[in-house]
């Protein structure tokens, strides 16, 4: 193979997690998908994630310090008073049985953990989420709510406002162009007061300012935006299936890119009125992932699952149309790690700011897979791949490279591939 090219025939798989001292955004949400994973709290509604920022900026300024024992508690700050709480059984028998699978997931015997550990993020996170359950308040589920919780257990003295002002900046911060193409459906919108009506067009119009890149419309990004201004409410009832029907006849007529995601986002706040198949059948047949979240008191969790195809992670509940910015940082998450899917011998162009990243899915077979990867016109970036992971990134993966790599793994059906900006600007690949 020609210079700069990589032949993997193995792999060592990387795991930042339990690496003393590693911070940063991609250390932070590998930290919190492994904690969420153990179900510590049912629905911690992106506390740990938020509390991470809050405390550190996910570990690249610590507020805190605990003297030379503990100098930082690690991303989350751990105060020893914390960690102690969390290893107390006697106090709080209900962690026997967590600390026992943190045992049988992690290998990790937490009654034995000190201070000194919380440098590596999954210990700090795991004594942070630990912590939430020896209280006898619930985590709440909105941000004010969250940071009257954070001030008054987990950061003693500290202001409701700092907590925020900073959740407030990380959702306004993170910056995520995507390539996918989607579809959203405001349902139930007829039945809403005109003032929620309001705030929906306008969380929806925030995320095509977000999102919008010339291959997703044949519109202009300002022709996008004014027909989201012109928007009419409709005086109707909830009909669920005639907007997804409406979403995926948009997808028929559109070109198709091979390989690029697609999805139907439905917001909803009730009920269909006739239920809402075959529409979700006929989009996962059509390819398209389609997500469900329901607003207010009156939505049907059942039919939300439905409409996302049975994926739990593809719904979610929400309080109110107030409340919709707060999502903001799981929509754009979910949006941006969606894995493109293009056909092996194929060219994909695209381009990337510095942290941005790209997905890829590609079957694998016993030769395994060449990826060449080269700079178009600028920038740097860099490839990671996974046979596990569908998000690799530096904080986990199985192996890195740049310019061309050969993937081979024995007993490996497909291989995950993620490209990201490793330059400052754009970096054209």
């Amino acid at each position: 193979m020609g210079s700069g090219s990589e032949l993997i025939y193995g792999y060592q798989h990387v795991d930042l997690t339990l690496q003393p001292n590693a911070v940063g955004k991609d250390v932070t949400e590998a930290t919190v998908r492994k904690v969420n994973s153990l179900k510590i709290v049912a629905d911690d509604h992106e506390y740990l994630l938020r509390l991470a920022y809050v405390e550190s900026q996910f570990g690249d300024k610590p507020s805190r310090s605990f003297g030379t024992a503990n100098l930082t508690g690690g991303i989350w700050q751990v105060s020893n008073e914390v960690l102690l709480a969390s290893q107390d059984t006697v106090a709080t028998p209900s962690l026997t049985m967590l600390i026992y699978k943190i045992s049988a997931k992690f290998r990790i015997n937490w009654h034995d953990v000190r201070a000194a550990d919380l440098t590596k993020p999954l210990y700090s996170a795991l004594a942070a989420q630990l912590y939430t359950k020896t209280l006898a308040e619930p985590i709440p589920d909105t941000m004010a709510k969250q940071a009257d919780y954070w001030a008054k257990h987990y950061h003693p003295g500290g202001s409701a406002k700092v907590f925020t002002d900073s959740v407030t900046t990380l959702l306004k911060s993170f910056v995520c162009r995507t390539s996918e193409d989607s579809c959203f459906v405001l349902d139930g919108s007829g039945s809403i007061a005109p003032d929620d009506f309001e705030k929906a067009r306008k969380w929806i119009r925030d995320r095509i300012e977000d999102f919008y890149t010339p291959e997703m419309s044949r519109l202009t990004k300002p022709q996008v935006l004014a027909k989201i201004d012109g928007m009419v409410q409709p005086q109707s009832t909830t009909n669920t299936r005639a907007g997804m029907t409406a979403a995926e006849d948009i997808f028929k007529a559109s070109v198709q890119r091979l390989g690029v995601p697609k999805q139907i986002m439905v917001l909803t706040d009730g009920q269909s009125n006739d239920g809402v198949q075959p529409a979700p059948g006929l989009a996962k047949a059509m390819g398209i992932q389609t997500m469900a979240w329901g607003v207010g008191p009156n939505v049907n969790q059942k039919e939300l699952l439905e409409i996302a195809n049975g994926d739990p992670a593809s719904v979610d509940l929400i309080n109110n149309y107030d409340s919709l910015f707060e999502k903001t940082y799981k929509f754009k998450t979910m949006k941006c790690s969606m894995a493109q899917k293009p056909p092996v011998d194929t060219e994909v162009a695209d381009n990337l700011l510095k942290g941005e990243k790209r997905f890829y899915n590609y079957q694998l077979g016993a030769n395994g897979i060449t990826v060449n990867v080269g700079n178009k016109n600028s920038g740097q970036v860099t490839g990671y791949f996974s046979f596990t992971l569908t998000n690799p990134t530096a904080a986990e993966n199985d192996g890195q490279f740049t310019g061309s790599a050969n993937i081979v793994k024995s007993g490996a059906t497909e291989v995950f591939v993620a490209i990201e900006g490793s330059a400052p600007g754009d970096s054209h690949y």
